[in-house]
């Protein structure tokens, strides 16, 4: 059987008709006499099925690459479902984009590599485990690679160019499931469910845990086994396409997520490890968010929480205790009083923990010779934080609040890290040495104040919060250093003192109009940094720098409800001035002024037993301070490196279509974009 290939190259134009096509495909959605499918999958390759679903559409011609979606595996009911919709339904989580023109649908991989990580998730009865995330790490150092979320037959299909890696599983109710694998076919994994946390509560399905919203993923931790979990840091780790643990997450495909806990945006990790997880109503996961979010940010995680209940006084002990290698523990002590509509209260908290870790890593350099280094890593590390937190609430009536905290604290971090380096170059044995080092980081004071406003004043609806940030962090280093092959010994002793100081507000109006509402806002930052820094090494000088950035921005959205369609335009416009100086010298290379427009919109629309959201947004990815920094820094013997004041943003436009079919949410989506010029340079000396 001859198999049709089609190949699709779009440029900015083609890309931007490409978005108009598909929403003017949405808007002129068909009628209920249009044709349906209704076909039974089990096991089938994704090629197959797309073929069956061609032969049995009238409508629409299907173009895809046979051998590219041989591997994904689909089982699943289509009843009376339109081409389109049937094609979504198979897709599910798997990385495949479906792009419309006219009477043409072209189904592709987002990541073209010629492996996969290839599995099912089942449970200790073999039912299979559907909203399980599955993440990919680095067999080296544990980092994470990349990620997916099963089907409704627990079945996954990750692209991945390693040749192994940790398969790391989690599902809300189960056991966390490590093994390490080749990449291919895994069969079945089992996990284990976690009865030691259930408490007589029994929760069948996923209906209640995870639904679609209007903006994105709705993840309901009230009345169900998450409110057990502990703190938000552990009800983020089994919210679908997020990963990671301790306040630093990231959203499969869309990078460090912005988090938001009841409108105000989180400025610590701490915050979120202050949390209980009782006292959480659910959570959001935007993945295309809209003109009130930053140019900037790719997704959002919005936590709202549960309403105070009762008056007097309240408090709580709690503690943590885990064991990697050493004892850790994590204690805090909260203590409440609420009369009518005011709340004060004061927390407390305590973190002492010990790791170690033994790594080891390969770093390649390209230039006039082939460097290579094998790095063997022995760590150790403590780290002691003491925080506290105190502030006010008040529920002035049923429509308007206003709030303040004050936070504070002091880290100290210690670590101890053995390397034993063997170089080459062009594959010829070059030098061996090893590196003792010895690092400290003690940040204090932290000093965060946070006021709010939530309210509405008559029709007028507003959203108000103001946020203000100084940190001192002092950081000696000392490196001990034993060149195997010519003996010879040295010592290098480095410290950096940090100061960082920021303001940030943000406003949000709203106000009804026709079928929804309409809002308009502001936000602004002003950020200062400043990093004193000596070292006595010869080829590298002592620094001083300060960066400084004032970030504006104006926003208005619209809302519009019409009985099941629905439709949010919006438009932000930011200014952006970011200026370098280093030891009292303006870098004009490093300083920076950007002016963008950000525009954004999304249809969605409820089609019997389905839900579909269509939406598309610009973003940018700007460099950051390290990024851009000159200023060379040790990494061993044979290298150094530095950031590149060259660089320029990376524009991104994302086309993003959701739905949800009963319990399955299915999420493909596409986001052509352009690259930044480069990343931080290194050298061998």
């Amino acid at each position: 059987m001859k198999k049709r290939k089609h190949f699709i190259i779009m440029n900015n134009n083609s890309m931007l008709k490409a978005i108009l096509v598909t929403m003017a495909f949405c808007m002129s959605l068909p009628p209920i006499h249009a044709q349906r499918i209704t076909h039974n999958f089990h096991n089938t390759s994704m090629s197959e099925v797309l073929t069956q679903l061609a032969k049995s559409s009238k409508s629409y011609h299907i173009n895809f690459m046979y051998n590219e979606l041989e591997d994904f595996i689909v089982s699943t009911n289509i009843v009376k479902k339109t081409p389109l919709d049937a094609i979504q339904q198979v897709i599910g989580f798997y990385p495949i984009k479906v792009t419309i023109d006219g009477e043409n649908i072209f189904v592709e991989c987002t990541q073209k590599t010629p492996t996969k990580m290839m599995g099912r998730i089942i449970d200790t009865h073999r039912r299979p485990v559907d909203f399980a995330n599955v993440a990919l790490l680095n067999v080296r150092d544990s980092s994470f690679i990349t990620g997916g979320v099963t089907n409704e037959n627990g079945q996954f299909v990750i692209p991945c160019e390693a040749r192994k890696a940790i398969v790391r599983v989690s599902c809300v109710g189960y056991h966390t499931a490590y093994g390490t694998y080749d990449t291919g076919k895994l069969g079945n994994i089992t996990l284990k469910e976690a009865t030691m946390n259930l408490q007589k509560v029994v929760v069948k399905g996923h209906q209640k845990t995870f639904e679609k919203s209007r903006e994105g993923l709705l993840t309901n931790v009230q009345g169900t086994q998450l409110s057990h979990a502990g703190t938000a840091n552990d009800v983020l780790k089994y919210v679908p396409m997020v990963t990671g643990k301790d306040g630093n997450f990231e959203v499969f495909g869309k990078g460090k997520p912005e988090i938001y806990i009841n409108n105000r945006k989180v400025q610590g990790d701490q915050e979120l490890a202050q949390l209980n997880s009782s006292d959480i109503k659910n959570v959001e996961l935007i993945t295309n968010p809209g003109a009130k979010y930053d140019g900037s940010v790719r997704s959002v995680i919005r936590i709202r929480t549960r309403r105070p209940q009762g008056e007097g006084w309240s408090g709580s002990i709690t503690t943590q205790n885990g064991f990697q290698h050493y004892l850790g523990t994590v204690d805090r002590a909260n203590l409440k009083y609420r009369v009518g509509g005011l709340e004060v209260f004061a927390n407390m908290g305590y973190l002492n923990k010990k790791i170690y870790e033994a790594t080891t890593q390969n770093m390649e350099t390209f230039g006039e010779n082939h460097w290579n280094q094998d790095i063997n890593i022995a760590a150790s590390g403590r780290s002691i934080d003491f925080f506290g937190k105190t502030g006010l609430s008040w529920q002035i009536n049923d429509k308007q609040s206003i709030g303040a905290y004050y936070t504070n604290g002091e880290l100290n971090q210690r670590s101890e890290i053995h390397y034993l380096t063997s170089s080459y170059i062009d594959e010829t044995p070059y030098e061996s040495f090893m590196t003792d080092a010895e690092s400290r980081n003690k940040e204090m004071p932290s000093h965060h104040v946070n006021l709010y406003y939530n309210g509405e004043v008559g029709k007028l609806g507003v959203d108000f919060n103001m946020d203000y940030i100084w940190r001192k962090k002092n950081h000696p280093e000392d490196f001990m250093e034993n060149n195997l092959s010519t003996s010879e010994e040295s010592q290098i002793h480095s410290t950096s003192q940090t100061r960082r100081r920021m303001i940030a507000e943000k406003l949000v109006l709203s106000y009804p109009f026709w079928k929804g509402n309409i809002e308009i806002g502001n936000e602004f930052t002003s950020s200062r940094v400043s990093n004193d820094f000596a070292i006595n090494f010869a080829s590298m000088g002592s620094s001083l720098t300060v960066s400084k950035e004032n970030n504006m921005a104006g926003f208005a959205q619209i809302t519009q409800q019409w009985d099941k369609f629905g439709l949010q335009a919006g438009l932000r416009y930011e200014h952006v001035k970011f200026n370098y100086w280093e030891d009292g010298q303006a870098k004009t290379d490093q300083s920076k002024t950007y002016n963008n427009l950000f525009p954004s919109i999304s249809l969605d629309a409820e089609l019997g037993k389905t839900q579909w959201t269509l939406s598309y947004t610009g973003k940018t990815q700007r460099p950051s301070y390290e990024d851009l920094d000159g200023t060379i820094s040790y990494v061993n013997p044979l290298l150094v490196e530095n950031g590149n004041p060259y660089l320029s943003p990376m524009k991104i436009h994302t086309i993003e279509l959701n739905g949800a079919w009963e319990s399955l949410l299915l999420e493909p989506f596409l986001h052509p974009y352009k690259r930044c010029s480069a990343e931080r340079f290194k050298a061998i000396r």
